[in-house]
């Protein structure tokens, strides 16, 4: 009976996609013969397809980030849900209105064992909510967070309304794929059938922007889309931008007084390689005895990667804190010694800004970011030996762990403002309008 299901569900699925795409592609030509609607003067309002849940993960300068100081007048986000079994809605002060959309809602024909059935329906649910809000809300512009359905999301709703479109790259896809075996969008069936449909996608948008220059060197990023790339510059949560003798050292609230502590902060997820982390502290040990990790964070390996430490002997030496808050975080930076970062994003600059040095692999965007032999160190990438051995390096010199923290708080401070890179963006939106 499963198999019957799973052969009906595919083939409604295609059937339903195929009418979808038939009605798209002529609604889509008739649109042809009309006059693009332009943003002209009055208020920036944004519709955003966003690939991060902001209703369960607020954050103090989420204001400033969402509205760009005053900027965007009002931001409407919609984020598609895999972990809630409701549709949610939130407004704050009448500028920022989420909507999340369940994926897989109860009563639905994902229970019943038609998955595909109930993602077309989800689409549809999303599509309806958009044009919605894009017919009502005076959209200015469209911005999607990926170059899968998001982005195909928002390029349907800007081609419809004739609106703008920015396209905000977040991944490395290809990369991801390289180190999971696994495509992003589970609607794909290849790497090479996700690549073909992120080029079109990404082609297709006025703008391409990111934080960092990093994914427009990605051998997967469309190379006649290099032209439209716009990186605006990473930042953080203003908390991390605290002066870091402001903050808490909780190494005797810890019971960790004349430890070393390494950190690992971000997803217990495989694309980030948490392990390694691990791997380098049973080398670290050798060493530095009173060596210890705390790990912030959580994620689908964290089970794995205590059955991990029992197995290697590291039960008393690692430590695990689940997810922090930003309040928290900026006190766990601090009180560290030096943070482990084996894919580190954004948090390495929440790092140095906490004046915590840095071991990293030479991988995404840390050579973007960290100058090696002054903020820490960039090893090859997967080379725990050597993550382990620059580590020690830090550890046993402790003025030469102070000047790394300070020339990292400098460096980031001076490079990575919130100021400027809020700016950067405006100037980008300034630009998409006047396309």
């Amino acid at each position: 009976m499963k198999r019957v299901i799973q052969i009906c569900d595919r083939a409604a699925f295609v059937l339903f996609g195929v009418i979808f795409g038939i009605i798209t592609a002529a609604a889509f030509a008739a649109l042809a013969f009309f006059k693009k609607k332009r943003h002209g003067a009055g208020p920036v309002n944004e519709l955003s397809f966003a690939v991060f849940d902001l209703i369960s993960n607020k954050y103090s300068s989420m204001f400033e980030d969402a509205l760009l100081n005053g900027y965007i007048s009002k931001h409407h986000y919609i984020y598609l849900d895999f972990n809630n079994r409701y549709d949610r809605f939130e407004k704050m002060e009448d500028k920022i209105f989420f909507y999340s959309v369940a994926a897989h809602p109860d009563n639905t024909l994902y229970n019943s064992g038609f998955t595909m059935m109930s993602m077309l329906f989800t689409e549809l649910k999303i599509l309806a909510a958009a044009f919605r809000i894009a017919r009502r809300e005076n959209i200015s512009f469209v911005k999607a967070h990926d170059p899968h359905l998001l982005g195909f999301n928002g390029l349907m709703v800007s081609r419809w309304f004739r609106l703008p479109c920015v396209l905000h790259m977040n991944s490395d896809f290809g990369m991801k794929y390289r180190g999971t075996g696994k495509v992003s969008a589970p609607i794909f069936i290849s790497r090479g059938l996700e690549k073909l449909f992120e080029s079109a996608i990404i082609n297709s948008y006025d703008i391409v922007m990111a934080d960092r220059k990093f994914y427009s060197k990605s051998a997967s990023f469309p190379k006649r889309s290099l032209r439209k790339y716009r990186a605006f510059g990473v930042r953080v949560e203003r908390l991390h931008y605290s002066d870091p003798d402001s903050r808490k050292d909780l190494k005797g609230a810890m019971g960790l007084d004349n430890k070393k502590i390494l950190l690992y902060v971000g997803r217990l997820h495989p694309v980030k390689y948490p392990e390694d982390a691990l791997k380098a502290l049973a080398i670290i040990r050798r060493s530095v005895g009173d060596a210890v990790l705390l790990v912030a964070g959580s994620g689908i390996l964290e089970e794995p990667l205590k059955e991990m430490a029992r197995r290697e002997g590291l039960q008393e030496s690692v430590i695990f804190l689940g997810p922090k808050k930003y309040e928290e975080l900026i006190d766990i930076l601090y009180t560290a010694d030096l943070l482990l970062a084996p894919h580190g994003g954004v948090t390495l600059v929440e790092s140095a800004l906490a004046s915590t040095p840095i071991v990293t692999y030479d991988f995404d965007w840390h050579g973007e970011f960290l100058e090696d032999g002054k903020m820490g160190y960039i090893v090859p990438f997967r080379d725990v030996r050597t993550m382990a051995e620059k580590a020690v390096d830090i550890l046993k010199d402790e003025s030469l762990r102070l000047a790394m923290g300070d020339y990292c708080r400098k460096a980031a401070v001076s490079g990575y403002s919130r100021e400027r890179s809020i700016e950067n963006e405006k100037t980008i939106y300034d630009s998409l309008m006047s396309i």
